[in-house]
Parts: structure tokens; C-alpha cells; sequence
């Protein structure tokens, strides 16, 4: 068989693991969107944007 082919082929076996790769990391990146500016957790991301402005207090 033609090497070029046979390189094809395996070219195309393998394709499927960077679909469901992408698939994976799509779903990953819209959950942390959906978890980041889901409304119940606005308080505690608040919170946490004033982190650097609170003073040390006792030392």
C-alpha cells in the first residue's frame, strides 16, 4: 500500500481524540464562564475584589 495513503489513514484514526479533546475543553471553559458570572456567586467574587484594599490589622 502507498505510504502516503497509509499515514492518511492513521491521520484520521487519531482525529477523533482532538474532538473530543476540544469538546472536553469547550465544556470546561463555558462551566468556569457560567460558574464566574453565575448571579449567586456575585458576593463572593465582591468580596474578593476587595481583598487588596483591607488593612493588615494586628502584626
Amino acid at each position: 500500500m502507498n505510504p502516503l495513503i497509509e499515514q492518511a489513514r492513521e491521520a484520521i484514526g487519531l482525529g477523533w481524540m482532538a474532538v473530543v479533546m476540544t469538546l472536553l475543553f469547550m465544556i470546561a471553559y463555558f462551566g468556569w464562564v457560567w460558574y464566574a458570572y453565575n448571579p449567586a456567586n456575585k458576593q463572593k467574587w465582591e468580596e474578593a475584589a476587595m481583598l487588596p484594599f483591607e488593612d493588615g490589622g494586628d502584626r
